[in-house]
């Protein structure tokens, strides 16, 4: 997947309150796995598991490690729906296995770069903003439950 698709999820996930310089370091959290390119290592190996994830979400920051942690992780996810690479999927489990994993719905093929560019972030934010909006709306409820439970004692008291 090419970084846009990537960045999809942190403009998705941004904590607005923190400004753009902090959206550009989770667009760079977004790709930071591809820096196996880089270094000439396996890609889509060990930079691509979720322990890389989990270890770089503790050297930012010990008390939002889960934060930082989904980030990078989200590139590997969103690999995972791609038929775009000779090596499909990613070692999600490196540390205890080479397997390459790959969901069975992969969206994303090898299209011409501006093309897949629109796609992929297209899709990258439908994606996570349903996710987000999901999320949002059982927030919500969780919420009208709590003050209903409140409602309820004020009338029986």
């Amino acid at each position: 997947m090419y970084p846009t698709g990537h960045f999809s999820f942190a403009i998705a996930f941004r904590k607005k309150q923190k400004g753009w310089l902090f959206l550009l370091f989770c667009c760079f959290l977004t790709i930071l796995p591809d820096f196996d390119l880089v270094f000439g290592v396996l890609h889509r190996g060990l930079t691509h598991s979720i322990l890389f994830s989990i270890i770089i979400g503790f050297i930012i920051s010990i008390k939002n490690w889960y934060y930082y942690s989904s980030m990078v992780l989200s590139h590997s996810i969103f690999d995972m729906l791609c038929k775009d690479h000779p090596r499909n999927g990613v070692m999600l489990l490196w540390q205890f296995s080479h397997k390459f994993y790959q969901f069975s719905f992969t969206p994303f093929e090898a299209i011409p770069l501006l093309d897949s560019l629109k796609l992929e972030f297209i899709f990258g934010l439908i994606f996570i903003l349903t996710v987000r909006t999901i999320i949002n709306f059982i927030k919500f409820l969780m919420k009208l439950e709590n003050k209903v439970e409140d409602f309820k004692k004020e009338l029986s008291e």
